[in-house]
C-alpha cells in the first residue's frame, strides 16, 4: 500500500540533486582541457537524467538550471564568471536547458508510472491475501478483525455496521472497538439509504469516523463500513479511496456469504425438525390406530340391531359413531402440520 513520503525527504531530494550537480562539476573540471565542451554538456545532461529517474520531476528541473549555471561558470570562457564571451554559447545554454527539462520530464514520468505499477501490484497482492483470509471466516467478528488488521497499516480504525432487519426502523449491529455516536450513526444511515460514500473531512483529527462506505452485495446492501483515521491527514485517506472501496466490496461479499450460510443452516435445522416430527407422528399413529381400530370395531358391534329373543336396548350415544372417531383421530394426527402452516 502506497503511503505519503515524509516532508523531510521532500526537502532532501533537492539537496541531493544539488550534490549530484556539484559532484559532476568536480569530476569534470580536471578534464576541462581534455574533453570537448559538447562532451561535458552530455555529462551534465546525464546527471539531469539520473536525478529525474531517482529523485523525481522537481529536483530534476532544479538540476537542469543548476547544471547550466555551473557549466557557464566553470567551462565557458571566461572561466569563473557568468559572462559569456561568445554569443553562440547562449544557444548551447538554451539547448542544454531544453534537453535537460524534456529528458527530466520523460524520466520522471517513467519513474512515476513504474512506482504506480509497483504500488498497484502490491495492493493487488494485499487484496488477494485479504480475500483469502476473509474466505475462511465464520462470524462477523472474525471478518471485522481481519479488516482491522489490514487497514490498521493505514492508521485506520474499523467499525462494521450490519443492518438489523428483524426490528422496525433502521438499526445497526455494531462490530468494532467502540460504539459510534449519534452523529456518526446519522452519517451511517445516510450512506445506507443512498448507497453512496460519505466523507466528513471537517471532523478529521477528532478520533471519530469520517469515512462511511456502503457494504453493497450483489443482491442487496448489507450495512456500512465506518473508518476512523488516527491522524488528521485526509489527503492520504483520499488517495487510498480505491483501496478502501475494494476492501468494502470484499467485506460485503463475506457478509453475504455468512448470511446465506446461516440461512442454509437454519433450513437444515428445520428439515431435521420436520423429519423428527414426522417420525414421532408415525410412531404415535401406529400406537393410536391399533386401540382405535378395536374401539371402532366394538362400536360397530354395539351399533348392530339387537337379536330377536333379546329385549331391545339402544347402545350409548358415545359408541355408535365410529366414523366420527376416525375423523377425530385424523385431525389429531394432522394438528401439528396445520398449526405450523398457520403460524406467522
Amino acid at each position: 500500500m502506497k503511503t505519503r513520503s515524509p516532508s523531510n525527504w521532500q526537502r532532501a531530494r533537492y539537496l541531493l540533486a544539488a550534490v549530484l550537480c556539484v559532484l559532476t562539476t568536480l569530476a569534470t573540471v580536471p578534464l576541462r582541457e581534455v574533453l570537448d565542451l559538447a562532451n561535458i554538456v552530455m555529462i551534465f545532461l546525464l546527471t539531469v537524467f539520473v536525478t529525474a529517474a531517482w529523485l523525481g520531476r522537481g529536483p530534476a528541473v532544479m538540476a537542469a538550471f543548476l547544471g547550466v549555471a555551473l557549466f557557464d561558470f566553470f567551462f565557458v570562457p571566461p572561466h569563473l564568471s557568468f559572462a559569456v564571451a561568445d554569443a553562440q554559447y547562449l544557444v548551447t545554454f538554451a539547448v542544454m536547458l531544453a534537453v535537460g527539462l524534456i529528458t527530466s520530464q520523460l524520466a520522471a514520468l517513467l519513474s512515476e508510472r513504474t512506482q504506480e505499477a509497483q504500488a498497484r501490484e502490491h495492493d493487488t497482492q494485499a487484496l488477494y491475501d485479504l480475500a483469502r483470509d476473509l474466505g475462511g471466516t465464520l462470524t462477523v467478528d472474525q471478518a471485522r478483525d481481519i479488516a482491522q488488521c489490514f487497514l490498521g497499516r493505514l492508521d485506520l480504525d474499523v467499525i462494521v455496521l450490519v443492518a438489523d432487519n428483524s426490528r422496525p426502523g433502521l438499526l445497526f449491529q455494531q462490530y468494532g472497538g467502540r460504539r459510534l455516536s449519534e452523529l456518526e450513526l446519522t452519517f451511517a444511515r445516510s450512506t445506507y439509504e443512498h448507497h453512496t460514500l460519505v466523507e466528513t473531512d471537517a471532523l478529521a483529527g477528532l478520533g471519530v469516523a469520517i469515512v462511511f462506505l456502503p457494504l453493497v452485495a450483489p443482491t442487496h446492501i448489507l450495512g456500512v463500513l465506518a473508518l476512523a483515521p488516527r491522524s488528521d491527514d485526509v489527503d492520504s485517506l483520499h488517495s487510498q479511496r480505491p483501496l478502501l472501496e475494494a476492501v468494502a466490496s470484499l467485506l460485503a461479499i463475506t457478509l453475504e456469504r455468512l448470511h446465506f450460510a446461516a440461512a442454509a443452516q437454519r433450513g437444515e435445522v428445520q428439515v431435521a425438525a420436520e423429519q423428527l416430527r414426522t417420525s414421532i407422528l408415525s410412531s404415535l399413529s401406529h400406537d393410536l390406530r391399533t386401540p382405535l381400530t378395536s374401539l371402532v370395531g366394538l362400536a360397530d358391534t354395539l351399533a348392530k340391531p339387537p337379536l330377536p329373543e333379546m329385549p331391545s336396548r339402544r347402545p350409548p350415544s358415545f359408541v355408535i359413531r365410529p366414523a366420527r372417531c376416525t375423523i377425530c383421530c385424523r385431525i389429531f394426527l394432522k394438528w401439528p402440520a396445520c398449526r405450523r402452516a398457520t403460524s406467522p
